[in-house]
Order: C-alpha cells, then sequence, then structure tokens
C-alpha cells in the first residue's frame, strides 16, 4: 500500500507536518528516502523517491525501489569497530554533491555535510536502533546503485549503511535528474530520510 501513498502531494504534507524544507523550484529536486515500517532482512524494501518541477513548472514525481539500510554482510562484519552504520531519519541539507562512489561511477556522495548514524555493533542480522545514541560526522553514507548488470535480490555487500537503489536503469535517471538539479542550483543536495508511518498517518 505504501507505494500508493508515495506521491508529489504526500510528500509535502509529510514535510510540512516534520518542519522539513521542500524547495519548489524548477529543476530543483526534493530527494527522500521511504523506510518500510516492516524490516525485511536483506532486502530491498525501502523507497527513494524525487519530487520536483520541472522546466514548464510541471509538478513530477520519481520513486526507485531501494534500501536505506546496511546489508547482512556488514551487520556481521562491521567495517568500523563502533559497528555497522545506520542512517537516522532526519533532513540532510546540502550534504550531498555528485562525485564518484569509490572511485568508478558518478553517484550522490556524502562529502558536503554531517549526516546522523546509529552504530549496530552486536553482530548479528537484526537492525537495531532502539536505545542507541546518534553520532554525527563524514561516514560516506552515499546514494549509489546494486549491481550493473543485473538485478540483485539480495542486499548483502551493497550497502554498509549507504542508501542504494536496486534497479541500474533507475539509478541512471535518478543521476540524469541530479545533472539538471546541478545546472541550475550547483551541487548540492538535500536528503531527506523518513519513515513509511509518516505517509500512513495521513489517511
Amino acid at each position: 500500500m505504501i507505494d500508493k501513498l508515495l506521491t508529489y502531494d504526500n510528500i509535502k504534507c509529510v514535510f510540512k507536518q516534520k518542519g522539513y524544507t521542500f524547495k519548489a523550484y524548477n529543476n530543483y529536486i526534493n530527494i527522500v528516502g521511504v523506510r518500510s515500517k516492516e524490516i525485511k532482512k536483506n532486502r530491498f524494501n525501502d523507497w527513494i523517491c524525487v519530487a520536483y518541477l520541472d522546466y514548464n513548472g510541471m509538478e513530477c514525481f520519481n520513486k526507485y525501489e531501494a534500501t536505506t539500510l546496511p546489508g547482512r554482510n556488514y551487520l556481521l562484519h562491521p567495517i568500523n569497530q563502533k559497528g555497522t552504520a545506520i542512517l537516522a531519519e532526519n533532513q540532510y541539507v546540502d550534504s550531498y554533491r555528485l562525485d564518484f562512489h569509490r572511485g568508478k561511477y558518478l553517484a550522490l556522495c556524502q562529502y558536503a555535510g554531517s549526516v546522523a548514524v546509529y552504530r549496530d555493533n552486536d553482530l548479528d542480522d537484526e537492525i537495531d536502533t532502539d536505545g542507541i545514541n546518534v553520532e554525527w560526522g563524514f561516514f560516506g553514507i552515499n546514494i549509489h546503485r546494486a549491481h550493473n548488470t543485473f538485478l540483485a535480490q539480495w542486499i548483502n555487500f551493497y550497502s554498509a549503511g549507504c542508501q542504494v537503489i536496486v534497479d541500474k536503469m533507475d539509478f541512471d535517471e535518478f543521476i540524469q535528474l541530479c545533472e539538471a538539479h546541478q545546472l541550475v542550483h550547483g551541487n548540492r543536495f538535500n536528503y531527506t530520510l523518513v519513515n513509511e508511518m509518516d505517509f500512513l498517518r495521513l489517511i
């Protein structure tokens, strides 16, 4: 049901309720991660959405299947001794810019501002955030794709905390929107992470 609630107008409503900034400028893209209320272990169960006005001022909305959570491999084997990063739900203003993910391909990279993460360090495959304080900083929580040639079924090594779009064609479209934004508004992007429950409360 959540995918039917993901609309341009509903994004605006959720932002208003939370006191977040929504910018309705031509070619300015509002990038929104929507975390599922039901976590399916190691599966692409979330959404990354883009709400914007096109060159003619028409409201446009795109949504892509994604994950906002790390994969099983990194939960069991964190690359940071503090634990695996889980991005906290919040709005991160001007924290992202177009750059190369791990030097390999163009993505939105967290080089422009700090973000908040939980650190899951109990070395199991459950996502843990309750009772864990957030840590702010530069952690490389990028927005990138999964595999280059096939549709991945499992998150596994595709995310150590990054926000990952599963389909390469979807990701390529997303990057084209980012490039159009950059031409008009410069190489700074907001990223806002909310929860499915924020949309269910609108019903």
